[in-house]
């Protein structure tokens, strides 16, 4: 399954494989959305509650988190991305978009697989956070990236990516956690459509 929404928040770049990040840690709104059995390469069966919370603000506004979901992919590159939406339902959308729609797009690209670690954003060119508003038409007239911050990851795995964030976007402060289930493969910047 393909995600070109959260990709549209995204400034892709190659990053540089030896700079990996390595290791270095008012309540939100906290809303468990849906349910994920998937099996894992071992053959276990998992079963992952998909929650978010952010605290704080993008653009000026608050995010209510609703959903979060996880995609992964290894081809030349290793592909993790997290997705914090503002509605129910992220992972049923497959490669659409959603209308009047916001979305948190916490971004791996690397030479090596993502695991758990604390990451600083300014010290490795294989994380990005990007925020996005979607207008009714599935345009993207507002966004931002994260400029500092940490992203600290406690489980990577087949079933699911946890963990919480500290992140400046630009005169924006926001924290939160995630407990996103993997629902599929990373975006490919397949066509989608607004739904």
């Amino acid at each position: 399954m393909r995600w070109i929404f959260l990709c549209l928040a995204c400034a892709c770049s190659t990053p540089n494989p030896s700079d990996d990040g390595g290791p270095d840690a008012s309540p939100g709104d906290s809303i468990v959305a849906e349910t994920s059995s998937d099996a894992p390469s071992d053959g276990n069966a998992c079963s992952v509650t998909a929650a978010a919370s952010v605290t704080g603000t993008l653009l000026g506004k608050t995010l209510n988190a609703q959903d979060s979901v996880a995609l992964e992919s290894h081809t030349t590159q290793y592909e993790v991305v997290v997705g914090i939406t503002d509605y129910k339902g992220a992972c049923g959308l497959g490669n659409d978009v959603k209308a009047n729609s916001n979305v948190i797009a916490i971004i791996y690209l690397g030479a090596t697989p993502l695991v758990p670690a604390t990451i600083d954003i300014t010290q490795t060119n294989t994380m990005s956070v990007q925020f996005t508003e979607f207008d009714g038409t599935c345009q993207s007239p507002a966004g931002e990236s994260a400029s500092s911050g940490t992203i600290t990851f406690t489980r990577v795995d087949d079933c699911a990516v946890t963990g919480t964030f500290d992140l400046m976007f630009n005169s924006d402060h926001a924290t939160g956690s995630f407990s996103a289930p993997v629902c599929g493969a990373a975006p490919d910047g397949g066509a989608s459509n607004c739904k």
